[in-house]
Formats: structure tokens, C-alpha cells, sequence
């Protein structure tokens, strides 16, 4: 599939993620929108993102790796760990890429002055950029232990095998440990046992997430509550699936601040009137109980061990899946500006909002000349594929009624027999599409129905023959 800057996602299991937290959070069983006994009204809703890599051509990853004097491993990094865990995820690439033990790494933190550069924990690049330093940085390392095991054992170093713990011959039966290595590196030796590597990738292999959101809206006060939260995500191969669920579930917790309370305000005199956290709301973990997350692993044939980022991507969906999905069908009301507060929704005075739903569906087809809604699809007419299908979306949404305006008897006759309100546009005052919407109009207000702005409208189906 084409990505940003030209390239090509080589690794994508977003419809999977998607899948994954729509079955989550029972999609398929609940309606969008469902009005409660006690008068609050549901929504459901949901969002897809994807992010970057690392900053491709520009961010450069640094590691240092050089074997201790008692036979483990020193790992210096230029990266910084903020609590995102880099720090064991640094550490795995390195155990995993020199067969031995996680407990025999140990990672010094970033220090300028003698750490190697490294651009920074920033821009979703640490497991990606520095990860895969650290993958290049642990080769060398066994090559050049390989290389001084060479030297004392006396035998050719393409007949060596290193398995963490020792270089031995097969052969011959000879070997020497890791320890043993540690101390002749220190007695007349050339071999330095210390390896810096540094990575940059000319590509930036986006992560990919799907999240779905339940709502209940309390249409009196305008009060939000978030009830379900279920969050998919594609971040390649998962190197620590603890460390990444709690990154999610933290960059999660941060989007649903800034989607519900997070906000700064002003006096007149532009005096910041929100500079403490009594005024600037932060929820914590305790206040949602119920944010779920999973991951669909792919494989980045350019990342350590197929990893992706997943620093930032994890703070994308918690906006659009609440304000411009679950909010809206609950209530109607679009919020184009966060923090969504009680105020704008009850500013938006729609919680009782019914749907508008228009297929156009008119003309001349080439193919199926002036009766193209009467042509089959599949042994299925147009017009029943079109309404069947607005019918579902209908009963999903709950709460709508579907209005068909159409001049076809068949449609017509098709309607009345499924109890779908149906209006004849025949006649002298056909005029096509202005005077079918005109016919829906005067219906909707015959219901009490008002089409403009916030509205409440009725979702309807129109169709004609063509006319000449």
C-alpha cells in the first residue's frame, strides 16, 4: 500500500486492528446510537491513525557495547528512557542478538560527554532507530569476540561457533568463555572488545492503530461519560508486550484528557486562570477503568527483529473516535474544538437528533439505460440493494425513519410492503431532484420536523427515471 513521502508500507495489519477492537468492544451488537430507560443516550464510534518511524534521512541512533571485566556486557546509550521503558527494549535487542541472559546487560543512561550521539528519544525513533543501532552494534561484538577466541585457541575463526556463553570448536573440542575472554582482552591484546555503532533509515515505516469508543451523553446537563474504551495496534513485531500495553493505555489516558478536559482559559486581563491542576483537569488511570488494548503484529523488514514505533501513535484515536464519532451519534452535535464540555453540547441543543441519510440515485446509465435502479445486481435489483442496505445502517443507528421519494411503481410497491414511508414524485410537478427534496421537505414538516442547522431530519432515499 502507498505511504507518505513516496515509500511503500511494507508492513500493515490495520484492517486486522480495526477487526480486532470492533469484536472487543461488540460492535456488531450494539446499535450507534441507543436512547437508555433513564433518558441518557449511547454512541458509539471509532478511529484509525498511523504515524512514523523516526524521521527518515534526518534522526541518527547510537550504541555502545563493550564486554566488562567480569564477562557481562556494558550497553551506553545516547537515548533518553522517559519512562517509555527504551531502556529494556535496548537491552533485549542485545541479550537476544548475543544469545545470552537479559541480567547480563546492563545499559548506562544517556550522558553528553561520553555517551555516543544519538538524536534523541523523540519522534517515535528509540526501538526503531537506536534498536536496530543496537542490533548492528551486538554483530560486531560476536565478531570481534570470534576474532580473539581465533587468536588464543589458535584455530580458524570460520570454524567457531559462540553460543553467549563460550566460543568453541566443534572440531577439536576446544573453547573459551566469555569470562576467560574478558581477561585475556586485558594482557597484550590488539582486539579491543568495545564496538559504537550508529543507524539512520531512509524510510520512516508508519505503526498503525484502530480504536472504538462507547459513550453515554446525559442530554439535560450535557454531561460525557466514556464507558468502553478498545484500542488495536500494528507497531510490527511487539519486543516487550507489557512495556508497550502500558505506553498505550498511558498515550490513551493523555488523548482522553485532551478530548474531555484538558483546557486553558483566560480573564480579560490575560491572566492564565488554569495554571494549577485544580483547574487544568488530568484524568488518571483510576478514572478509566475500562480501556482495553491488543495488538495485530506485522513484521518492518527495516526495523530490529521487525519492529515498529509506538510512542506517538498511541495518542491519535481518542479525539476522533469520542468527539467526531461517539459524541456526534449520540447527540448530532459536531464539536470542532476540544476540550468537548457540557457547554458546547448543550450549545448544540441536538441531543435529539434523528438522521439525514440522501442517496441520490438518478440519470441516464449507458449500460442500463433510464431504468438503472430497476437493473439487478447479483439477482437483487439496484433499488432493494440500495434500500436493504440503508435499512441495516438504519437499524443500527436506531431511533430513524427512512423516507423514499420515487416515481418508480415497482420501488413503490416495494416499500409499502416493508412499512417504508414512501411519496409519489410523478405527475406535471416532477422536475427531478429539486422537486423530490421539496416533497421530503413538506413531509418532515408535517412531522414537526426542522431541516436547518442543528436538525432534526429524517433519512430518506430518493429516486426517478430520468427526464428529458
Amino acid at each position: 500500500m502507498p505511504a507518505y513521502y513516496g515509500e511503500t508500507a511494507n508492513s500493515c495489519k490495520l484492517e486486522d486492528c480495526l477487526r480486532k477492537a470492533a469484536d472487543m468492544i461488540g460492535w456488531e451488537k450494539k446499535p450507534l446510537r441507543q436512547v437508555m430507560p433513564d433518558g441518557k443516550i449511547r454512541g458509539l464510534g471509532t478511529a484509525m491513525a498511523m504515524q512514523g518511524s523516526a524521521i527518515s534521512n534526518c534522526d541518527v541512533g547510537s550504541v555502545t557495547i563493550k564486554l566488562s571485566d567480569e564477562g557481562f556486557y556494558n550497553v551506553i546509550v545516547g537515548c533518553t528512557d522517559m519512562g517509555t521503558g527504551c531502556d529494556t527494549i535496548i537491552a533485549q535487542f542485545v541479550a537476544d542478538s548475543l544469545d545470552t541472559d537479559i541480567d547480563n546487560i546492563a545499559v548506562f543512561g544517556v550522558d553528553t560527554d561520553t555517551s555516543p550521539y544519538d538524536s534523541g528519544s523523540y519522534a517515535s525513533s528509540t526501538t526503531y532507530l537506536t534498536g536496530m543501532a543496537a542490533v548492528k552494534a551486538a554483530e560486531q561484538m560476536r565478531e570481534k569476540l570470534l576474532q580473539l577466541a581465533a587468536k588464543i585457541l589458535e584455530e580458524d575463526i570460520t570454524k567457531l561457533e559462540f553460543d553467549g556463553k563460550r566460543v568453541f570448536c566443534e572440531e577439536t573440542g576446544k573453547e573459551v568463555s566469555l569470562f576467560d575472554l574478558a581477561t585475556a582482552s586485558m594482557v597484550n591484546n590488539e582486539i579491543a572488545l568495545e564496538v559504537t555503532c550508529s543507524h539512520s533509515s531512509p524510510v520512516s515505516p508508519p505503526p498503525f492503530m484502530a480504536a472504538c469508543a462507547e459513550v453515554e451523553v446525559d442530554p439535560e446537563t450535557g454531561a460525557i461519560e466514556l464507558l468502553d474504551y478498545t484500542a488495536c495496534v500494528d507497531c510490527g513485531t511487539v519486543v516487550n508486550t507489557n512495556l508497550a500495553r502500558v505506553q498505550t493505555e498511558g498515550g490513551l489516558l493523555q488523548g482522553i484528557g485532551m478530548t474531555l478536559y484538558e483546557d486553558v482559559w483566560y480573564n480579560e486581563k490575560g491572566v492564565n486562570l488554569s495554571n494549577s491542576l485544580m483547574q487544568y483537569k488530568i484524568p488518571t488511570r483510576l478514572d478509566f477503568d475500562k480501556i482495553r488494548v491488543e495488538f495485530e503484529s506485522s513484521y518492518e523488514p527495516t526495523g530490529p527483529f521487525g519492529a515498529k514505533s509506538i510512542g506517538e501513535i498511541v495518542i491519535n484515536t481518542p479525539a476522533p473516535a469520542i468527539a467526531m464519532q461517539a459524541v456526534y451519534n449520540a447527540t448530532g452535535v459536531w464539536v470542532n474544538e476540544l476540550p468537548i464540555t457540557p457547554e458546547k453540547i448543550l450549545k448544540g441543543n441536538a441531543c435529539d437528533l434523528r438522521w439525514n441519510l440522501i442517496l441520490l440515485a438518478a440519470g441516464y446509465s449507458r449500460r442500463f439505460g433510464d431504468r438503472k435502479l430497476l437493473a439487478e445486481i447479483n439477482g437483487t435489483p439496484l433499488y432493494r440493494f440500495s434500500l436493504d442496505k440503508i435499512r441495516k445502517l438504519s437499524e443500527k443507528l436506531g431511533d430513524t425513519t427512512i423516507l423514499v421519494v420515487t416515481s418508480y411503481p415497482e420501488i413503490e410497491a416495494y416499500c409499502r410492503k416493508q412499512s417504508v414511508t414512501v411519496i409519489k414524485n410523478d405527475g406535471t410537478d416532477n422536475t427531478g431532484i429539486a422537486s423530490s427534496i421539496q416533497k421530503a421537505v413538506k413531509y418532515l414538516e408535517t412531522q414537526g420536523v426542522c431541516l436547518g442547522g442543528q436538525s432534526k431530519g429524517r433519512c430518506f432515499l430518493y429516486s426517478r427515471p430520468a427526464w428529458t
